[in-house]
């Protein structure tokens, strides 16, 4: 029986409401918002704040600047005191099991919404508080779930994040868009993955944050750009939306080994991920004006790590042989591969 089963179905029903609040497609009702998160700080700062809502990036530098220096005047100390709590006492004493239940749930879309939102300095992560108030019901503690139950409800009520200032409690909403692809790394091939307030929009390409052009208008990325860019994975996306082949055409990339009858082998390390691995091969029947094709076909780069490695025969030939299992055959029964003919 899993840690959840074990638990009351009043828990477990917390855990579905939380797992569902972490998609990020709930309505926003502001007024719950503020009836919720009102309550909790009355609860847990003993303070009356005052809820306001950001609406921009500006909103949201405003905060971290001004609940940053709040907290380093003393004015709004007791309030940060309870959010040590969060992270080393109370609340997480409860929650062991709930928070190692409720990871999957908030990973699947909350927890990269919230990394994505990284401008959001000095804010409370609803999408990890809200969890508090399971751990303590599946404890037992009443007190405790009391005390954080509003923040679920908040959360639920489209609550994303907020900034606890000397008078003020200040909140940004879930964002309008999140994508992900199949890891769950932030992703979006025709729009931002991620989309919050009025006028943060962040695009991304299977995690790696890039400029908006290079997955709204890939054309529009150079191979001068590419060079310029210091970022390693940056850098690596930019080549696969402009495309290997080019790349390795345009910045007149030298081959690592040629051969007149298999071609000439490519390779460059880009100090991340996968690197350029390509054969350029000529098709051995003209064109009708009388030109020769060339085709680039992509190697596994797992291969250049020995002498076969860098030659153009076995490459070629790791592109067709493969074991019943699908492994290719490189360093073993390249040399058969020798064709004599071609079409």
């Amino acid at each position: 029986m899993s840690q959840t089963e074990k638990h009351s179905a009043e828990t477990r029903a917390l855990l579905e409401r939380f797992t569902a609040a972490c998609e990020l497609k709930q309505r926003v009702d502001r007024g719950k918002i503020v009836d919720a998160l009102t309550r909790w700080a009355r609860g847990v700062t003993k303070v009356a704040l005052k809820v306001v809502f950001i609406a921009n990036a500006e909103g949201v530098r405003d905060a971290g600047v001004v609940a940053r220096a709040a907290w380093e005047a003393g004015e709004a100390r007791a309030a940060w005191e309870a959010r040590a709590a969060v992270a080393a006492g109370e609340a997480r004493a409860a929650w062991p099991w709930a928070a190692g239940a409720a990871r999957a749930a908030r990973a699947a879309g909350a927890a990269g919404a919230a990394w994505a939102a990284g401008a959001a300095w000095e804010a409370w992560d609803n999408t990890y508080i809200a969890v508090a108030s399971i751990g303590a019901s599946g404890a037992g503690d009443k007190e405790t779930f009391d005390r954080w139950y509003p923040t679920l409800e908040a959360f639920e009520a489209g609550a994303f994040v907020f900034w606890i200032i000397a008078d003020e409690l200040r909140v940004a909403q879930i964002p309008q868009r999140v994508r992900a692809d199949e890891l769950r790394r932030l992703h979006s091939a025709d729009g931002p993955a991620f989309a919050w307030l009025d006028d943060i929009r962040h695009y991304y390409w299977h995690g790696v944050h890039v400029p908006e052009h290079v997955v709204m208008d890939p054309f529009r990325i150079t191979s001068a750009e590419i060079a310029a860019e210091k970022n390693a994975e940056v850098r690596r996306v930019m080549i696969e939306r402009y495309g290997e082949d080019r790349y390795i055409q345009d910045v007149g990339l030298k081959p690592i080994a040629s051969d007149p009858l298999f071609g000439d082998l490519y390779l460059e390390d880009l100090k991340t991920g996968r690197p350029i691995a390509r054969i350029c091969v000529i098709n051995r029947t003209a064109e009708p004006d009388g030109s020769f094709r060339k085709y680039w076909i992509p190697i596994n780069p797992e291969h250049y790590n020995g002498d076969a490695g860098r030659i153009p025969q076995a490459a070629v030939a790791s592109t067709w042989r493969t074991t019943p299992g699908g492994r290719e055959l490189f360093y073993k029964d390249w040399r058969d591969y020798s064709p004599v003919i071609e079409t």
